[in-house]
């Protein structure tokens, strides 16, 4: 009968712990209940714990109308857009696909359009077309034609005129060295006497190989400007 009354008095206990957990009391309250529970410290703090937690769980579970009102706008609005998305996508790939349909033509008709440019400049190289009857693309070929066969010329000269220099230049440092290294003999005097007279030729002749470089350079550049742009 004794043990009978002290696990009544027990289960009370633990029902005035755990109600005053959700009540919020404080230790001074919930100690002397623990301890009529017969529990230990560990057990109490387990079901401080699980209590503290199912209260967070309770104020989550209490927004869930709102939750879900909140959730269903949102997804009525994803399929909206969803909608909206693919309606537009849908539109612009239309626009795409006949951009690119009209890109293709245009482009056929310039690869037939110059075809026929190129015959008609066969035709005007012939003699066969005067110069009234051809066409302004026929007549721009022809020019541009002779500027950039001016411009090949030029690049020629400018290539010469660059290894001319460059021989100019390889031999006044070559004087230059020999001069440096020359040794001491009977004929120094002389021998010095005559390298000088051949490094001032070879330095005037240096000079005048990079003024015709020069002036091959902006021949090039006035040719290579002088190049008609296609319309």
């Amino acid at each position: 009968m004794l043990t009978e009354i002290e696990s009544t008095n027990r289960k009370a206990a633990r029902v005035r712990f755990i109600n005053r957990l959700w009540a919020g009391k404080g230790p001074d309250e919930l100690f002397p209940a623990a301890v009529e529970a017969g529990m230990t410290m560990g057990a109490a703090d387990e079901l401080i714990a699980r209590v503290a937690q199912a209260k967070q769980q309770i104020e989550l579970v209490n927004r869930l109308p709102r939750l879900r009102k909140e959730a269903g706008s949102a997804q009525d609005r994803q399929a909206t857009a969803q909608l909206k998305l693919e309606a537009e996508t849908s539109r612009l790939e239309s626009i795409a696909m006949e951009a690119s349909y009209h890109a293709s033509d245009c482009r056929r008709e310039v690869i037939a359009a110059e075809d026929s440019a190129q015959k008609l400049l066969a035709l005007y190289d012939e003699g066969l077309m005067p110069k009234f009857a051809a066409p302004d693309e026929v007549t721009f070929l022809a020019a541009r034609r002779l500027a950039e066969a001016a411009v090949y010329q030029a690049h020629q000269v400018r290539i010469a005129a660059e290894q001319e220099r460059d021989l100019c230049r390889a031999a006044v440092r070559r004087l230059e060295d020999v001069k440096q290294k020359m040794p001491m003999t009977i004929t120094s005097q002389q021998d010095e006497t005559r390298l000088e007279r051949d490094l001032k030729v070879a330095t005037d002749h240096l000079i005048e190989a990079e003024k015709a470089l020069k002036a091959a350079e902006d021949a090039y550049s006035a040719a290579s400007r002088a190049v008609p742009k296609a319309r």
